[in-house]
């Protein structure tokens, strides 16, 4: 990654985006939305949409409570905000029952029990 070495062009909390999703009216299966975004045709259909606005995406992570999502971004990271307005918008076309979404501009620190 950008920022894993001593010349870094980014700090790890420039390239953190933060969604959060609005599920108050959200009549569907949370569970079968995010299992949709891990199928095969969904995953290898967003690499190819992101790599052609070269969004240049390292990961992505749901949060436990459902609350929402977080992308990790490796370069062009003071874009973070618009690329992930352009990954949810792949997801809400491509996956049936997308819950209302606002992408933040949240400054996200890593945090040593991100994975526990």
């Amino acid at each position: 990654m950008s920022y894993a070495n001593n010349t870094t062009k980014y700090k790890a909390y420039e390239c953190i985006s933060y969604i959060h999703f609005d599920w108050d009216d959200y009549k569907g299966d949370k569970t079968k939305i995010f299992n949709k975004t891990r199928e095969y045709d969904i995953q290898y259909n967003m690499l190819l949409f992101v790599s052609s606005y070269n969004i240049k995406l390292s990961g992505d992570r749901f949060i436990k409570d459902d609350s929402g999502m977080y992308l990790l971004y490796d370069d062009n990271c003071e874009k973070k905000t618009q690329m992930s307005e352009k990954i949810m918008q792949y997801y809400k076309k491509n996956i049936k029952n997308w819950p209302k979404y606002f992408v933040t501009n949240a400054i996200i620190a890593p945090n040593v029990n991100y994975f526990n």
